[in-house]
C-alpha cells in the first residue's frame, strides 16, 4: 500500500483573520490596563462546523528538470462538545466533506471521501473509512489534545480487508492510517487551531511564544511569537509571525510512504479570530514560505513552496 502523491497532507492549521468592528462604548470596556485570560471555554452541549482550505505550490528541481506540485485541499468538519469530569472538553468531531485535489506537472488526480467505499485508491479508501465517523478528542483549556478515541477503530477496519497473510501490508497499512489520519489530521487540526493561547493573563498588546510540532508528508517546526491585537465583549483578534524550521533528520523520502527526511527554513504569518468568551476560532487564514531539501528519488534535491490556507467557523448551537 502506497501513498500516490506526495505532500498532500500538508494540512496547516494555523491562520489569520480579520479584526473585530466595535464601538467606542465596548472598547472602553476593555482598556490597556486590564487583564484577560484567554482560554478554550466553549458552553457543553455547544456545536460548530468549520470549513478549511489549504492550498500549497511545491516546486522542486531533480537532475535539472522542475516539477511542480500543486495542492488543494478542502476539509468540513462539525465539532460538538461537551465537559468531562476533570473540566477538559471532549469534541465529538465528525468530518462531512474531505476533497483532496493534487497536481503534478500536468498529471491531476482528484481524491474524494464520497467515493472511498468504491475506490481502489487506499488513501481515498482512508478518506471515505474516516468521513461521518465520529471520532472524540479531548482537549484541556490551554489549547493541548490529551486523547484521541475512535479512529484507531476505523482504521481497524481497513486492515480487515488485506488477506490475514499480508503481514506486510496491514503493517504498512496500520503506519499509513496513523501517520495520515491520526497524527497527520485531525491532531494536526486541532493542535494547529487551538493550540495558541498564553498560559497567563495578559494585556491588551502583550505577546508570548509557542512552539509546535506538525507531523505530514514533511515533518517541520513552528516557533511563533503570538499578540493580543485587539479585543471587544464578542471578539478577540491574535496575531503571530512564526518561523519554520526542520532538524533534516527525519526519516523516509518522497517517494515512499512517511514523512520525507528535509532541512527547511521559512517564515510564516497568522492571525486569529476567536469568540472572547469560548476561545472558539471563527475565521483564519494563514500565509507561508519556505525553502531548503528534501531527499527525493535517493538523492538531495532543492525545494521551494508557498501555502495559504483560509478556515471560517460558525456556531451552530
Amino acid at each position: 500500500m502506497r501513498q500516490p502523491t506526495s505532500f498532500f497532507l500538508l494540512l496547516i492549521f494555523i491562520t489569520s483573520c480579520k479584526a473585530p468592528g466595535s464601538s467606542g462604548n465596548e472598547n472602553e470596556k476593555f482598556d490597556p490596563d486590564k487583564t484577560y485570560q484567554l482560554r478554550l471555554s466553549p458552553a457543553a452541549g455547544s456545536s460548530y462546523h468549520y470549513d478549511m482550505i489549504n492550498e500549497t505550490d511545491i516546486d522542486l528541481e531533480v537532475d535539472g528538470n522542475d516539477v511542480n506540485n500543486q495542492n488543494k485541499t478542502e476539509v468540513g468538519v462539525t465539532y460538538k462538545i461537551n465537559l468531562d469530569s476533570a473540566g477538559n472538553y471532549v469534541f465529538s468531531s465528525v468530518y462531512d466533506k474531505i476533497h483532496i485535489t493534487t497536481r503534478n506537472n500536468d498529471s491531476k488526480t482528484e481524491l474524494d471521501a464520497t467515493n472511498g467505499s468504491i475506490s481502489p485508491n487506499p488513501v481515498e479508501k482512508m478518506l471515505g473509512l474516516l468521513k461521518d465517523a465520529t471520532i472524540n478528542v479531548t482537549i484541556t483549556p490551554t489549547g493541548e489534545v490529551i486523547d484521541m478515541a475512535g479512529y484507531k477503530e476505523i482504521g481497524e477496519k481497513l486492515i480487515a480487508g488485506f488477506s490475514e497473510y499480508d503481514v506486510a501490508g496491514k503493517k504498512a497499512a496500520r503506519e499509513q492510517w496513523e501517520s495520515y489520519i491520526g497524527t497527520g489530521l485531525i491532531k494536526r487540526n486541532f493542535d494547529q487551531l487551538f493550540k495558541l493561547f498564553p498560559d497567563s493573563a495578559v494585556h491588551l498588546g502583550d505577546t508570548w511564544k509557542l512552539t509546535s510540532r506538525q507531523e505530514g508528508d514533511l515533518s517541520y517546526n513552528v516557533t511563533g511569537q503570538y499578540k493580543l491585537k485587539a479585543i471587544n465583549p464578542e471578539i478577540a483578534i491574535i496575531e503571530s509571525s512564526g518561523k519554520i524550521s526542520t532538524s533534516g533528520n527525519n526519516e523516509g523520502s518522497l517517494e515512499s510512504g512517511g514523512a520525507p527526511s528535509a532541512n527547511l527554513t521559512g517564515d510564516q504569518s497568522t492571525e486569529f479570530e476567536i469568540e472572547t468568551k469560548t476561545g472558539m476560532v471563527i475565521s483564519c487564514k494563514v500565509k507561508a514560505t519556505f525553502e531548503g531539501t528534501v531527499i527525493a528519488l535517493g538523492r538531495e534535491v532543492p525545494v521551494k513552496a508557498t501555502m495559504s490556507v483560509k478556515v471560517t467557523g460558525k456556531r451552530l448551537k
